[in-house]
């Protein structure tokens, strides 16, 4: 019994130990199955890298190929640039002073140079015989050099401030103000800027490269690659997070920005300027070609000034969605994104304190020259006592004091803070310096606008006796302390089409009775204010002047005024008003009599102010509703005229008609003192847009 229990136990384990032996061997060739797929596997991905590397090598033998193509058509177009110019069919010739292209260039309708395919991509070669407008190789400008980096305080912050706050910050709409404007030119960059040592020059800037066909019309651009839209002020990422994907600029958003600028709908101050645009073609990617209806003296800087948008933030609703092409212009104007700012520039919009600061920080990733200050604050600041108070504390950098200030701390030499004349465009002034000042003749000029709509100021003789009756000399002399010039004209004192027969009109009370009375306004009733029947009704000669609510010099200006117009019988109160509601009241074209005070630029084309089709259009700046035939007749002439002297004759003739209607009384163009901060460079201030180049102002690393 013991025996057979012992061989049974002998069988199960003879059993077991075959079915371990069985097990084991199933388990190895698992294991060598496993093994064997995975070094298929690994075969198949070395395969697979070898095939690639044969793509890669084939697309490379590709590429060699295109670029000894385009080597070729290269060699081939300098050839025959060459050819052309020993034949004297090319070159920039005799330079013209208004701009246009030199007589011994050729004169050719269409591009001379068409597009060719290079290994599957269309390629925009450069246009023999177009003059080259600017190219980022041949970018130099001495105004702008900085000195040795190791001058220069790079972590500082720039405080500056604004006297106005806009009601919102959309670069392209109606309502933009100069705080706009100012801060756009560092957040927003243009395809090109004018060179400060010749403005008739340009570098470029957001374009490689910009050509002009010889006869004016057409413009190609070719744009830089790589240059980053900024990513917008965190509070508009946390509300809408699809803004932080990283966007490129393309020739897309140069059209759109053009498109949107010339969109009723939208309702820009800006859109006259592209009246005379045919079309605006994207070419590729970073190529774009802009073509206008005739030789346009203005197109030229128009385009090259052109300030590209991101279509993917305003083409869009708050959800990123894109807008049909019937809404873009509707909502652009009441647009999500206009509380904020972005731009390519130098300095990318970061926070938006309302009544207290606008602060920006250094874009890092900018493709240009490095902006000196880490980061920029633009205060809100209404008072002038206040900001130069906060400047004596070195809070702000720079200020423009009012002239009472000036008198004080310049002519009187208060002994409080002592301020020291010194040009600081280029070397540090001495270490024991607080303040220094400079002053400067501005290309910006003022005065009173008359609604022309109106039964007071629809005469030209009424309009005349009030400009008689202003004391333009003692405001100057008694309000401004000599910071001034007289003007007979709206124009900059750096105008090339200066009216030296011109002289500003006498202070003449009498006269001014006369021509009053000449007009048929005169005092019936003997209560000392003149008046007239108009439309059956008594009509007094009383208005309101609307003035900036933040300007005691303007105030100045018309309790001044308003004494000698008295004494001609005429009733005139001033009407304060903070920015927005002034720009309300002269958009709606609802006020009597306004100050103003423009900025001319140098190539100075006078539509937007006076052409008679933008009288009653609320987006233009023909606040006066003044209408002339013959001087539509001489803006149209100025369009297509590139002869210095034609223009100068035709700017002659145009400011003689003004001179004689009075549209407006000007007062007199401004000299500004700028008090500094003398740990900081300021530059030389440019021309021919009046500002203190912010990209030039830095804080001395150590004064000697």
């Amino acid at each position: 019994m013991q025996q057979n229990f012992v061989l049974q136990a002998l069988k199960i384990i003879v059993i077991a130990a075959f079915t371990i032996a069985l097990g084991l061997t199933f388990v190895q060739n698992q294991s060598v199955e496993v093994k064997f797929v995975k070094t298929r596997e690994k075969v198949d991905d070395l395969v697979g890298q070898v095939a690639e590397q044969g793509r890669k090598l084939d697309s490379a033998m590709n590429e060699l190929r295109a670029t000894r193509e385009a080597a070729e058509a290269t060699r081939q177009h300098v050839d025959t640039l060459v050819d052309l110019a020993a034949k004297g069919a090319v070159g920039a010739g005799p330079r013209e002073t208004g701009g246009g292209a030199g007589e011994g260039t050729a004169r050719r309708e269409d591009r001379t140079s068409k597009p060719s395919t290079i290994a599957g991509k269309t390629i925009y070669p450069y246009n023999p015989g177009w003059t080259v407008l600017c190219d980022r190789s041949a970018n130099e400008d001495p105004k702008r050099a900085l000195p040795p980096a190791d001058q220069i305080d790079w972590g500082a912050t720039l405080h500056d401030y604004t006297p106005g706050e806009p009601k919102g910050w959309n670069p392209f709409s109606t309502d933009r103000t100069t705080t706009v404007v100012g801060l756009s030119v560092y957040i927003l960059d243009s395809l090109s800027e004018r060179k400060t040592s010749d403005y008739n020059e340009w570098n470029a800037l957001l374009a490689e490269r910009i050509e002009e066909s010889p006869d004016h019309c057409r413009y190609m651009i070719y744009l830089r690659k790589g240059v980053r839209w900024h990513d917008p002020e965190p509070a508009m990422l946390a509300e809408h997070p699809w803004l932080a994907e990283p966007r490129f600029l393309t020739a897309q958003d140069v059209k759109f920005s053009v498109d949107i600028l010339r969109d009723p709908n939208a309702g820009s101050p800006l859109a006259y300027l592209f009246d005379e645009l045919e079309s605006i073609t994207v070419k590729d990617e970073l190529a774009i070609e802009v073509v206008w209806k005739r030789p346009n003296f203005y197109a030229r800087a128009i385009t090259m000034e052109i300030q590209p948008i991101p279509e993917h933030i305003w083409g869009s609703d708050p959800n990123g969605v894109r807008y049909s092409d019937a809404d873009v212009g509707a909502q652009f104007g009441k647009h999500w994104f206009g509380k904020s700012m972005c731009g390519t520039g130098p300095l990318r919009f970061v926070e938006y304190k309302r009544g207290e600061y606008v602060r920006c920080e250094r874009n890092e990733s900018y493709y240009g020259d490095r902006f000196p200050s880490k980061d920029y604050y633009m205060h809100i600041v209404r008072d002038d006592e206040t900001r130069l108070a906060r400047f004596w504390n070195k809070d702000m950098v720079v200020v423009i004091p009012n002239p009472e200030q000036y008198r004080k701390y310049i002519l009187e030499g208060d002994a409080s803070a002592q301020v020291y004349k010194f040009d600081p465009f280029s070397k540090p002034s001495p270490a024991s310096w607080d303040y220094t000042y400079f002053l400067w003749r501005r290309p910006t000029y003022g005065g009173f606008g008359w609604n022309m709509r109106k039964p007071l100021f629809a005469d030209k003789r009424v309009r005349r006796a009030l400009t008689l009756a202003l004391n333009r000399g003692a405001v100057i002399d008694n309000i401004f302390y000599g910071l001034g010039e007289l003007l007979a004209v709206g124009e900059s004192v750096y105008s090339p089409y200066s009216h030296p027969g011109l002289k500003a009109l006498p202070f003449d009370i009498e006269e001014a009775k006369r021509l009053l009375e000449e007009a048929g306004w005169k005092d019936g009733d003997g209560d000392g204010v003149r008046e007239k029947v108009v439309d059956g009704k008594k009509l007094d000669f009383e208005f309101e002047l609307l003035i900036s609510a933040s300007s005691p010099d303007q105030d100045a200006i018309v309790r001044m005024y308003r004494e000698d117009l008295l004494k001609c019988g005429v009733r005139a109160k001033a009407l304060p008003a903070e920015s927005a509601l002034w720009s309300k009241a002269i958009h709606e074209r609802t006020f009597d009599g306004f100050i103003i005070f423009w900025t001319a630029s140098l190539d100075n084309d006078p539509r937007q102010l006076w052409e008679s089709k933008r009288a009653d259009d609320s987006s233009s700046n023909n606040y006066p509703g003044f209408r002339s035939q013959r001087a539509d007749q001489i803006f149209d002439e100025l369009i297509t005229t590139f002869d210095l002297d034609r223009r100068k004759a035709l700017f002659h003739e145009w400011y003689e008609i003004e001179f004689d209607e009075q549209p407006y009384t000007w007062i007199f163009s401004i000299v500004s003192p700028i008090f500094v901060n003398a740990d900081w460079r300021i530059p030389e201030p440019r021309l021919p847009v009046p500002q203190l180049d912010r990209r030039l102002m830095f804080r001395w690393k150590k004064r000697p």
